[in-house]
This record gives C-alpha cells, sequence and structure tokens, in this order.
C-alpha cells in the first residue's frame, strides 16, 4: 500500500518594525505570530505523522535502521510521543539490545502508563533474561491483564516457577482469546521444552508452522532436535533461523542461530 501525505506550505508573515517607540506587539502583529506559531506546530505534526508511519512499515519489514532513524525523526519532532518510544524499544530489542530496549520502554510507559505493549516489552525482556519472577510482578501490578501477550508470557513464567495449575489455565484463557495466537504457540512450545517434554513441544510448533514461520520457532526446534538425538535436522533449522533473519538483518535471532551452528557444527 502507497501512503500519500498532502504537503501544507507555510507562509510565514514578516512582521514590520512599528514607528511606535514602544517595544509592545499591535494586536494585529500579535495574532500573526500565534498563527505562524500554531501553523509551525501543524507542520511538525503532519512531519512527525510521516516519520512514523514510514517507521512502522520499516519496522514490520525488518529493516531496523531505517526504522529507527524514522523513530529517532519522530522524536526529534515530539519527544513526548510515547508509541515512538516503544518503536525504539521494539528496534532495540530485535537489535538484541535488552537494556536499551527496557530503557525505551520505560520512557513510553512513563509518559503514557496504561501502554499496554510498553508493560508487555518490559515483562518480556524480564522473561529472556531468565527473570521471570520480574516478569510477574510487572504482570501482577496491572489490575487487566487479559492482554493476550502478557497472558501467555504470565502463563510461561508462572510454569517456570512451578505454578503449574496456573500455568496451564492461563494458555487455555490465551488461546481462547484467539489472538496472538503465534506467539501463544511459541511460548507453549518453549515451557514445554523447559520441562523436557520435547515431542510435546514439537508438537506445539507443528501447529504454529502450518500458519506461521519466524526465525525464533526454527531456532526453538533446532534445540528440541539436539535433545532428541537428532543433530544433523537440528542444524538444518539452524541455518533456516540464521538465513531467515539474515537480510535484513535481526541480530537476536541471527547472532543466536550463528553460534549455534558454529558450536554443532564444530
Amino acid at each position: 500500500m502507497k501512503y500519500f501525505f498532502s504537503v501544507i506550505l507555510i507562509f510565514i508573515p514578516l512582521i514590520a518594525c512599528s514607528s511606535s517607540t514602544d517595544d509592545t506587539y499591535s494586536e494585529v502583529e500579535t495574532n500573526q505570530i500565534n498563527n505562524t506559531v500554531e501553523e509551525n506546530s501543524s507542520e511538525d505534526k503532519l512531519d512527525s505523522v510521516y516519520h512514523y508511519v514510514r517507521a512502522h512499515r520499516y519496522l514490520d519489514l525488518k529493516n531496523l535502521k531505517s526504522a529507527e532513524i524514522r523513530f529517532q525523526k519522530v522524536l526529534d519532532l515530539e519527544p513526548n510521543f510515547a508509541r515512538a518510544w516503544l518503536g525504539m524499544a521494539n528496534v532495540a530489542f530485535l537489535k538484541g539490545d535488552f537494556d536499551e530496549s527496557y530503557e525505551f520502554a520505560e520512557k513510553a510507559v512513563q509518559l503514557k502508563p496504561d501502554l499496554i505493549e510498553g508493560i508487555y516489552i518490559k515483562a518480556l525482556i524480564n522473561k529472556e533474561q531468565k527473570k521471570c519472577s520480574k516478569t510477574l510482578k510487572i504482570v501482577n501490578k496491572l489490575e487487566d491483564y487479559s492482554f493476550p501477550p502478557l497472558l501467555s508470557i504470565s502463563a510461561f513464567c508462572n510454569g517456570i516457577i512451578e505454578n503449574f495449575e496456573q500455568a496451564n489455565e492461563l494458555f487455555k484463557i490465551a488461546y481462547s482469546s484467539n489472538e496472538n495466537i503465534d506467539l501463544t504457540y511459541l511460548l507453549e512450545a518453549e515451557y514445554q521444552f523447559y520441562l523436557g517434554n520435547f515431542d510435546q513441544a514439537s508438537d506445539i510448533l507443528d501447529l504454529y508452522f502450518s500458519n506461521y514461520e519466524g526465525p525464533g520457532a526454527y531456532i526453538l526446534k533446532g534445540k528440541i532436535l539436539i535433545e532428541k538425538g537428532d543433530l544433523t535436522d537440528a542444524i538444518g533449522y539452524f541455518n533456516e533461523a540464521k538465513e531467515m533473519s539474515s537480510e535484513p538483518k535481526i541480530p537476536l535471532y541471527y547472532d543466536e542461530a550463528r553460534l549455534l551452528i558454529e558450536k554443532y557444527e564444530n
């Protein structure tokens, strides 16, 4: 889809010097100044929208460098735009820079406390850093965490701390929402892998692969095959993950796949 934006040309009136000896502006001059400020503000808003839409387009395409540049341009124009900080958090996460991603997500949530996607990124980063207790602390502060990705990550972390009944119940609720099912598949497969239920984890990933694809899933499938003693097929999945995340490059997956290939090919 192509996006077309109308360009508003701003005419800034030149205010002539008054012949009056005092330093105050006339009412006409004051109105001209106020109109100019409002018009400049409108132009900045239009530029901000343009860069924001382009940034999300680049993020969808996983062109992280271009997305980061565009989100930064939005923040240069509107430094208090929470969703631009959220975009920066997403970019940093996919680059594998969890500390920076958390910092950006925290900034987004400070500006917009009910920004559920920002809260989710904070919870996800703690999960990735094997800090499930912190993930659950973030989630449990919410009055409502029915946002499906938060349900799934809460289910995973409850299972990790051996609250198995709660984990199973939350996974059921996440599936019943029929939203973000791909993420729920991945997190439940990873959960079963953690428990050592390799066949069950593999079956869940097969459901994922019937509708989706992604380098994270290929990496997890390879790890499952390693545990089942199928080294050759595992390396094949790692190579697939590396190829999928190489152009455009997604360091979060590319680097992990590369390291796994190096580890098991030698």
